[in-house]
């Protein structure tokens, strides 16, 4: 089994690193002490095609894998991002993206996937249990 990235991997780890470059760490701190959603990094990984990246080819995504995305996240934690850059991924195109992907009807693919590809609509996630409020560890 081969562990090496290939070229194209190398280049998602590029992108990824050059975007996260424009936003470094006082970018993060800024954004934190204002409470503020990162608008300005989201559209710059929308408009490079990183949120795409695990999305079909159908819907503007570029068709890749889990493991894409995590060389993705990974990069872009690095650059001073952490967590907060994983947890728009896991909302927007994972939790969302690839969840319409699969399980959605072909109208909402076709009206809800390019809107997350472009940055123009945003996921989120909620839940509430009867028996544990919005605490998910209870659930």
């Amino acid at each position: 089994m081969d562990f090496l990235l290939n070229e194209q991997q190398k280049m998602i780890i590029e992108t990824a690193r050059k975007v996260g470059e424009e936003y470094g760490l006082e970018y993060w701190r800024e954004i934190d002490a204002k409470k503020e959603f990162p608008t300005a990094i989201w559209k710059a990984i929308c408009d490079s095609g990183l949120a795409a990246a695990a999305l079909p080819e159908e819907h503007g995504g570029s068709g890749l894998g889990m493991l894409e995305l995590a060389l993705i996240v990974e990069t872009l934690a690095a650059s001073g991002a952490g967590s907060t850059v994983g947890q728009l991924f896991m909302n927007n195109p994972i939790f969302g993206g690839v969840g319409i992907s699969r399980f959605g009807t072909e109208q909402m693919k076709r009206d809800y996937l390019p809107k997350l590809v472009s940055g123009d609509m945003l996921f989120c996630m909620a839940l509430t249990e009867p028996d544990a409020g919005s605490n998910s560890l209870e659930i």
